[in-house]
C-alpha cells in the first residue's frame, strides 16, 4: 500500500478515536467505539483507553477466559472491564516491555519473548536471547514450546532451553507454519523468504499463510492479483474460491486463526473474514480505520478479535438480539406495537396507515393499510382484525359502535378478548362490545389510562392502569391495588403470574415488584441491575424473566428474584442488553397493550420505539462461566504477594482488586462478597472490581467473592496480624502471670490471716491472762488483809457504825471486781461508783486521810458511755500507794476528773504525792530485785485491747512541780473511744 493511503487511513483513525470519551476509574479515556453491522457489533481498544502500545502483535486466551495482547510497549490482559498492563514499571518479571510473541503451556503459564529475552510470566524463569537484534517467536506445537528466529529454533525442556539442529530431524515440527518474514515450512522442508519487490511503490512479490499452505502473490502495477502460487508447489490454475470475488484487490494479510479455522483477508479498501470456506463477516476497511493487521483470534465464545500494528485492537462480538431491518423503502418502521396473531403471524406497525405482517411459514411480507396510526391490535376468536378499538374486517369504527360518542376522540391504549367479549382499554375508562354496541365497564373506582388486560391462572381478567392493578367481571370493574393500599405508585404498566402463581408487577418510575398473595416485595433500582421503568414482563422456556425498560432489556433468572425476595440476600444478577446488542434503541415502548410476547418457536419479541426485536434465548446459555481472579491485594497502596497475605498491625487498610472475564455487559454485571469469619450475609459491591477494608479486628479471615446470581466463588485468605499485647501467646502469658500473681497474693493473704488468727488467739489468751493478773492485782491480799485489820480495828474501838459502813464498802468492792472480771467494758457510772468505794478503803491505811476529789462532766450519760473494765483502777492505785502514801509533810489530795473531748472519753487522775521520779527512786532503793508489774501489765493489756479491739487507747503521765521545782505530784491521762453500748458492750 501506498504511503499517501497509510498516512489517510491513520488519521482516519485517529479522528474515530477523538470522538469517544467515558470515565473509568475516575478518569477520562477514550470509550469503546462501536459501530453497528448487521449481524456484529465492533469495539475499538487503542492507547488512548486502555492498550499499552497501539502495534499489537498477538492475541491469547487463558484458561480463566482472559485475553492477552501482547504489543511493543508491555503485555496487557483484558477481561472485558479494564486492562491491567505488565511493564518494567508494574512486573519485576520484565526487564523488557518489547514483547513480540507469546505462548501458553499446558500448566496455564504464559511464556513471552521479548527483545532481551524468553520469560516466564507465572514463574518469573527467564533465558537470556543470544542476539538482541534478531526478535524470537514462541510456538506451542505438540504441548511443548518453541521458539524460533531467523537463525535458530530452541526447544523448551523442563527449566532448559535446548538448541535444534537446522535440518529439522524433529518430525514434530513439521506442523510448524511460522508467521515471520524468515522462515516457514512446507512438506517437511522449510524455506527463507526473500521480500523480491522492485518496485518503489508496492511489493510486486509478496509470501502470505493461509490455512496449511505458504502463498506467493504477484501483484501488477495497478493493485491486481497477477498470480497466486504456492511456494514450492504447483501454479494455481485458478484462485482458490474464497478469493475470486475479491478481485481486483491488493492483498494487505492473510491471516489464520488456527483454532477456530477462521481466515481474514485484508484488501485495499476492505476486509473479509471466513469460517472455513463460508463467508462469514465482511466489512469495510475504510469505516474502521484498520491499517496493517497483525493477527486474528476468535475466543471461547466466538467472537472475533483483530491486531493491527497501528490501530490497536477491534472486537467483532455476534448480535444477540436481531431487529426487524427496514428493507422495503416505503416502511417507516415505528415501536407502537409488535403483535403476534393466533396463526403465529406477527404484525408490527410501519408507520403511520401501515402495518406490516410476516407470515413465519412462507417467510414472506405483507402489508395492511389502515386509516390510523396503529397503537394497539387484537384478531378475535371470529378471525375479525381490530385496530386502535376498530373493527378493520368489517370496516366499522369507534363513531358507528358508538352513536352517543361515550368514549369520543379518546386514546385506545389496549383491547383484549376474555370469554368472547372484547374489551377496550382506553384514557377515560374501560369499554366493551355487546351486541353491536360499545358500552362503558361500571365502576365504583375512578380508572384512567388503561394500559393493559391480561388473563391470569384463574382465567380472571386484570388490567393495568394509572389508577392501579384491578379485575374486570362482566361489566363491572373495580381496583384491587393501588397506591393507597400496597403499591408504591398507582401508575402500573405490566403485570404477569407465573406457574407458581406469583405475581410480578412492573411499574412507571418505580421498577419491580413480586408479590406471593400475602406480602409485596419492591425491588431495588439503585444499582442498576433493574431499571425503574418496567414496560413488559416476559418469562422464557428456561425461567429467566425479560424486562423491557426504557434504557435496554433486562434479563433475569426468575428464582433468583424470589430468593431475594424472601431472604433478602443480594444475590441476584441481570444481564442488560442495548443498542450494541443488536437493539436499533435501547428504549421500549411503554403505553399500549402489544409490547412484546413469547412466539410459537420460543422467540422473545418487544416493541422498541425503534422498531420490533427478537431474540432467541437457546443462544444465551452457551456461554462459559469464567472464574474470578485476584490481580492485586494493597495494604495501605503498597503492592504485596497475593499469597499469604498478612496484614501488620500497624497497618490500618487492605484492598482487594479481582478480574472476571465477561465481555459485552461487564458493567451491568454485580458482585457479592463477605468475610465468612466476620459476617453470614453477602454485600454488594456493585459492579465495581476492587474492595476494600479498613481498621479490620486482628484474625484471620477468608474473603469470599462471587458474582450475583452465580455459584462460582474465589475464597482469598489473609490474616491481620496483631500488636503483640493482643496475641494469644500474650493473653495465656498474661492469663498465667496475673493467675500466678493472684494465687501468691492470696496465699499470702491466706498465710496472713492464719498469722493474725494465731496471732488473736494468743492475744485473746495474752489478754485473759492478763486480766486474771488484774484481778489479782485489784484483790490484793496486802489490801484485803489491811482493809480487814482496819474495819476490825474500828470494831475493838466500839465504832460499830463506822465498822459496818467500811464492811459494806469492802464487800460491795468485791462483788464489782469480781463483776467487772466478767465484763470486757462497763458504764462510767460503775467505773466511778467503784472510785468512791475502792479510794476510802485505801485511806484506811492512811494515818492522815487524804482528800478524793471525783468530777464528772454532768453533759456525759453515764449509763449509755462504756469504757474497757479493769484499767482506770491500776493508776488509782498507782496514785495512792507511790505518789500520796510516801508522802510526809503535807495532806494529800486525790481528783479524779471525767471529761468528754469529741467522740473520746478522758480520765485524768492527778495527785499531789511525791511524783513518779521520786517514787521510781524509792522503789529501787528499797528493793532492787522487786518489779512492779501491775502497772506493767496493765499497758500491755491497752496495747492488746488496741489491737484486737481496735478501740485506740492512750495513756499519758506527767510530773508535777512547783513554783520551786519541787515534785508536786503526778497526773495520770487516760483517752478512751466513745464506745456504743449496742454495738461494742461485753464483746
Amino acid at each position: 500500500m501506498s504511503r499517501p493511503g497509510s498516512i489517510y487511513f491513520l488519521l482516519i483513525s485517529i479522528v474515530l478515536q477523538c470522538f469517544f470519551t467515558f470515565q473509568v476509574n475516575g478518569q477520562s479515556l477514550p470509550s469503546q467505539v462501536e459501530i453497528n453491522s448487521e449481524h456484529y457489533s465492533v469495539f475499538h481498544w487503542t492507547s488512548e483507553n486502555g492498550l499499552p502500545q497501539n502495534n499489537v502483535q498477538q492475541i491469547l486466551e487463558d484458561e480463566n477466559g482472559q485475553l492477552w495482547f501482547s504489543t511493543f510497549d508491555g503485555l496487557a490482559k483484558f477481561d472485558g472491564n479494564s486492562f491491567l498492563v505488565y511493564d518494567e514499571s508494574t512486573s519485576a518479571n520484565l526487564s523488557s516491555a518489547f514483547v513480540t510473541s507469546m505462548a501458553l503451556d499446558t500448566s496455564g503459564s504464559l511464556w513471552l519473548t521479548t527483545n532481551e529475552e524468553i520469560i516466564c510470566l507465572k514463574s518469573s524463569t527467564s533465558f537470556k536471547i543470544p542476539t538482541k537484534a534478531t526478535p524470537f517467536k514462541i510456538k506451542k506445537i505438540n504441548e511443548s514450546i518453541y521458539f524460533y528466529s531467523q537463525a535458530a529454533i530452541y526447544k523448551l525442556e523442563g527449566t532448559k532451553c535446548v538448541r535444534i539442529s537446522l535440518d529439522f530431524g524433529d518430525k514434530s515440527l513439521e506442523n510448524i507454519i511460522s508467521d515471520s518474514p524468515w522462515i516457514c515450512q512446507l512438506n517437511s522442508t522449510f524455506y527463507t523468504l526473500t521480500d523480491t519487490s522492485t518496485s518503489p511503490i508496492f511489493q510486486a512479490e509478496r509470501f502470505y499463510r493461509l490455512d496449511e499452505n505458504i502463498y506467493k502473490a504477484k501483484i501488477g502495477p495497478n493493485y491486481n492479483l497477477v498470480e497466486l502460487t504456492t511456494k514450492g508447489a504447483f501454479d494455481f490454475n485458478g484462485l482458490p474460491d474464497k478469493l475470486k470475488h475479491l478481485k481486483p484487490f491488493e492483498i494487505s494479510k492473510l491471516l489464520y486463526s488456527e483454532d477456530k479455522k477462521y481466515t481474514l483477508i485484508e484488501s485495499l479498501d476492505s476486509f473479509f473474514i471466513f469460517k472455513n470456506d463460508t463467508s462469514y463477516l465482511q466489512e469495510s476497511k475504510v469505516s474502521l480505520g484498520f491499517h496493517s493487521m497483525t493477527t486474528v483470534y476468535v475466543d471461547s465464545e466466538e467472537r472475533i478479535w483483530l491486531g493491527s500494528s497501528y490501530n490497536g485492537v477491534h472486537l467483532f462480538e455476534p448480535k444477540t438480539f436481531t431487529s426487524v431491518s427496514q428493507k422495503n423503502s416505503s416502511w417507516e418502521i415505528n415501536g407502537h406495537m409488535v403483535y403476534q396473531a393466533p396463526d403465529t403471524s406477527i404484525y408490527f406497525e410501519a408507520g403511520c396507515g401501515k402495518i406490516v405482517k410476516i407470515d413465519p411459514n412462507k417467510k414472506d411480507t405483507s402489508e395492511i393499510t389502515v386509516s390510523t396510526c396503529p397503537w394497539t391490535m387484537l384478531i378475535s376468536s371470529k378471525g375479525e382484525t381490530w385496530v386502535n378499538g376498530s373493527n378493520i374486517s368489517l370496516n366499522k369504527h369507534l363513531a358507528e359502535y358508538d352513536p352517543q360518542s361515550i368514549i369520543g376522540n379518546d386514546l385506545v391504549y389496549s383491547m383484549f378478548e376474555h370469554k368472547g367479549t372484547i374489551y377496550l382499554g382506553a384514557i377515560n375508562g374501560i369499554y366493551f362490545f355487546d351486541e353491536e354496541q360499545i358500552k362503558k365497564v361500571e365502576s365504583t373506582d375512578s380508572i384512567k389510562k388503561v394500559y393493559m388486560f391480561y388473563e391470569n391462572n384463574e382465567q380472571e381478567l386484570l388490567f393495568c392502569s394509572s389508577s392501579g392493578i384491578g379485575v374486570v367481571k362482566g361489566q363491572r370493574a373495580k381496583v384491587l391495588l393501588n397506591k393507597g393500599n400496597g403499591l408504591k405508585s398507582s401508575d402500573v404498566r405490566t403485570i404477569y403470574q407465573d406457574v407458581e402463581d406469583r405475581y410480578w408487577i412492573g411499574y412507571s418510575k418505580f421498577g419491580l415488584a413480586t408479590s406471593d398473595g400475602l406480602s409485596l416485595f419492591h425491588f431495588p433500582t439503585r444499582d442498576g441491575r433493574i431499571n425503574k421503568n418496567i414496560w413488559t414482563i416476559i418469562e422464557d422456556d428456561h425461567g429467566f424473566l425479560w424486562l423491557n425498560s426504557n434504557q435496554g432489556i433486562y434479563r433475569i433468572k426468575r428464582e433468583d428474584l424470589v430468593s431475594f425476595s424472601v431472604t433478602g440476600i443480594d444475590d441476584f444478577n441481570s444481564q442488560r442488553f442495548s443498542e450494541k446488542d443488536g437493539l436499533h434503541s435501547a428504549e421500549g415502548n411503554s403505553r399500549t397493550q402489544n409490547k412484546g410476547f413469547k412466539d410459537h418457536e420460543g422467540n422473545i419479541w418487544f416493541s422498541m420505539i425503534s422498531g420490533p426485536a427478537y431474540v432467541n434465548p437457546e443462544n444465551l446459555d452457551v456461554k462459559n462461566a469464567h472464574p474470578i481472579i485476584l490481580d492485586e491485594v494493597l495494604i495501605d497502596g503498597r503492592n504485596v504477594r497475593t499469597r499469604n497475605i498478612l496484614m501488620k498491625a500497624d497497618d490500618s487498610q487492605i484492598t482487594f482488586k479481582f478480574s472476571h472475564a465477561c465481555f459485552g455487559s461487564s458493567d451491568h454485571i454485580s458482585y457479592l462478597y463477605r468475610l465468612e469469619q466476620q459476617e453470614e450475609k453477602w454485600s454488594s459491591v456493585g459492579n465495581s472490581r476492587y474492595i476494600t477494608f479498613s481498621e479490620l479486628p486482628p484474625k484471620e479471615y477468608v474473603l469470599t467473592i462471587k458474582q450475583a446470581g452465580q455459584s462460582n466463588v474465589i475464597k482469598i485468605p489473609f490474616r491481620v496480624k496483631a500488636h503483640f499485647w493482643n496475641t494469644d501467646t500474650f493473653k495465656h502469658s498474661l492469663i498465667v502471670v496475673t493467675m500466678s500473681l493472684i494465687f501468691f497474693i492470696g496465699f499470702r493473704i491466706w498465710r496472713k490471716r492464719r498469722k493474725r488468727i494465731a496471732q488473736i488467739k494468743k492475744i485473746d489468751s495474752e489478754l485473759k491472762n492478763l486480766e486474771l493478773r488484774a484481778l489479782q492485782s485489784q484483790m490484793n491480799p496486802h489490801f484485803v488483809f489491811n482493809c480487814l485489820s482496819s474495819i476490825s480495828a474500828l470494831y475493838l474501838s466500839n465504832d460499830q457504825k463506822a465498822a459496818n459502813e467500811y464492811m459494806s464498802n469492802f464487800s460491795t468492792l468485791l462483788r464489782i471486781i469480781l463483776e467487772h472480771a466478767q465484763k470486757n467494758m462497763i458504764s462510767l457510772r460503775e467505773e466511778v461508783k467503784m472510785f468512791n468505794i475502792y479510794v476510802p478503803l485505801e485511806a484506811l491505811q492512811f494515818d492522815e486521810p487524804f482528800e478524793l476529789v471525783v468530777d464528772v462532766d454532768p453533759l456525759i450519760d453515764l449509763d449509755s458511755t462504756f469504757i474497757p473494765s479493769m484499767v482506770s483502777h491500776t493508776f488509782v492505785e498507782n496514785a495512792i500507794k507511790h505518789g500520796l502514801k510516801p508522802l510526809k509533810n503535807r495532806v494529800g489530795n486525790l481528783t479524779i476528773k471525767v471529761r468528754k473531748s469529741g467522740d473520746m472519753i478522758i480520765i485524768l487522775i492527778e495527785d499531789n504525792g511525791i511524783g513518779y521520779e521520786n517514787s521510781q527512786r524509792i522503789k529501787s532503793k528499797m528493793n532492787s530485785s522487786h518489779k512492779s508489774r501491775g502497772l506493767e501489765n496493765t499497758n500491755k493489756r491497752i496495747n492488746l485491747l488496741n489491737l484486737l479491739k481496735d478501740l485506740n487507747i492512750s495513756v499519758e503521765t506527767v510530773n508535777l512541780y512547783d513554783s520551786s521545782g519541787t515534785a508536786a505530784g503526778t497526773r495520770v491521762t487516760l483517752t478512751f473511744p466513745i464506745i456504743d453500748l449496742n454495738e461494742n458492750a461485753n464483746r
